[in-house]
């Protein structure tokens, strides 16, 4: 059994990223995007839900990641978990840890390419 576990999403930004400052000075910060995958040969379209930790979270913020920007994502898989307050029901969703991140395209249509590259913040 293989313990392997990467996953490469391309696609758009769905909506302008939300960073969560460290709560104590020993974390990190954490910014949470999705990327829209959209399939050419149908109008179906899958969002990813993304977190990127630490350093790769400061230099997405300092290249300015926000809504409509082309990515690739590289990564691996992670079930989140947690109580919904309103219902008290467990809930859950598997999301992406990334560790690589490659601008395709920019929104407003600045075509660099740049790549943000960090492993050593991601907490496993």
């Amino acid at each position: 059994m293989s313990t392997t576990n990467n996953v490469e999403i391309s696609g758009i930004v769905k909506w302008d990223p939300n960073v969560f400052p460290p709560k104590s000075e020993d974390q990190k910060p954490i910014m949470v995007f999705a990327v829209e995958f959209k399939r050419e040969k149908s109008n179906r379209s899958s969002v990813f839900h993304v977190k990127s930790y630490g350093d790769m979270t400061q230099t997405l913020q300092s290249k300015g990641l926000t809504q409509g920007d082309q990515v690739v994502v590289t990564g691996s898989l992670n079930e989140a978990k947690w109580k919904d307050r309103n219902t008290d029901e467990w809930k859950s969703r598997v999301e992406v840890w990334a560790h690589n991140v490659d601008f395709v395209s920019r929104a407003g249509n600045d075509t660099s390419a740049r790549a943000v590259d960090s492993y050593e913040d991601i907490p496993f």
